[in-house]
């Protein structure tokens, strides 16, 4: 009995925990808990922690505003773009030019094919200045003799070529850039067509002359 006064007393050591050297108490404690998830950690970047802010819905990011296109800041919408054509007092569409002239539409349609007219776009509608009209009521005269469009564009090549002349002849003039230089030029352009105007008419009576036999 004295021997076995100095000896430890013994604990009586569940058999579970035997295999494990752990104790009862320690047995009972619940395992770790599973770690967090990547959207449960500390956001670190920066230097803020989401841990004040758990269990608060996230709020949605806010869309970023589309920036402008590159050179058109500060511009309003349509800047750069031509002017809106605008209509003179004597333009007219192709079924009042074909009305003042007495031409028919077929005609007209025939002359502007061969560039004898020329038209432009105004809200998506062809118009007809001054000029249209004189070359239309000329035509309407061909038209008489049966003459078509096709045929008149000998007089266009004609004065073509004339207007190339007139130009090398005035372009020494022009290119003087001053408003008298200008006004000389004008000046010449108008009595050189006047003079070809002339010399044709003298040239056509004597050749058709000859044609005819006197």
């Amino acid at each position: 009995a004295a021997a076995e006064r100095g000896r430890p007393s013994r604990v009586a050591v569940p058999a579970g925990a035997r295999a494990t050297g752990t104790s009862g108490a320690e047995e009972a404690t619940p395992a770790a808990a599973p770690s967090r998830s990547g959207a449960d950690r500390a956001d670190t970047a920066g230097g803020r922690g989401r841990s004040a802010g758990r269990g608060q819905p996230e709020q949605p990011a806010t869309p970023e505003r589309p920036s402008a296109p590159e050179g058109g800041r500060g511009r309003p919408e349509g800047s750069g773009a031509p002017p809106a054509a605008v209509l003179d007092e004597g333009d007219m569409t192709a079924e009042e030019l074909a009305s003042a002239s007495g031409c028919p539409p077929v005609v007209l349609q025939g002359l502007e094919s061969f560039g004898l007219l020329e038209s432009r776009q105004v809200g998506g509608v062809a118009y007809f200045g001054e000029e249209a009209l004189a070359v239309a009521r000329l035509a309407a005269g061909f038209a008489s003799f049966g003459v078509e469009p096709r045929h008149l564009r000998l007089h266009k090549h004609a004065v073509e070529r004339e207007a190339g002349f007139i130009g090398q002849v005035v372009l020494p003039l022009l290119k003087q850039r001053n408003p008298e230089s200008r006004q000389r030029a004008h000046a010449a352009v108008a009595e050189l067509s006047r003079l070809g105007q002339d010399l044709r008419a003298v040239l056509l009576q004597r050749a058709l002359r000859d044609q005819l036999g006197g």
